[in-house]
C-alpha cells in the first residue's frame, strides 16, 4: 500500500477518500454484501472525512449516500 494523499490540513484528499469507498466496494462485491450502513464516528471520518451526527449507507456499486442527523 503506498501512502495516502492528504490535503494541507493533514486530512484525506478527496481522491483518497474516493479510493477508500472504491476498496470497500469492491469488498462488498467480493463476500456477495449489498451493502454496509456505516454509523460508528471513526468509520465515517475514514470513508466520508466528515465527524458530523450521520450514517453513511455505503452500496457495492452505486454512489454512496451520507444521511446527517
Amino acid at each position: 500500500m503506498g501512502r495516502e494523499s492528504v490535503d494541507m490540513d493533514g486530512s484525506p484528499s478527496g481522491n483518497e477518500i474516493r479510493a477508500r469507498i472504491g476498496r470497500f466496494q469492491q469488498l462488498l462485491s467480493e463476500h456477495e454484501v449489498d451493502g454496509a450502513l456505516m454509523v460508528q464516528k471513526m468509520d465515517l471520518y475514514y470513508l466520508a472525512r466528515t465527524d458530523q451526527d450521520a450514517h453513511l449507507w455505503v452500496p457495492a456499486s452505486e454512489e454512496p449516500l451520507l444521511m446527517v442527523i
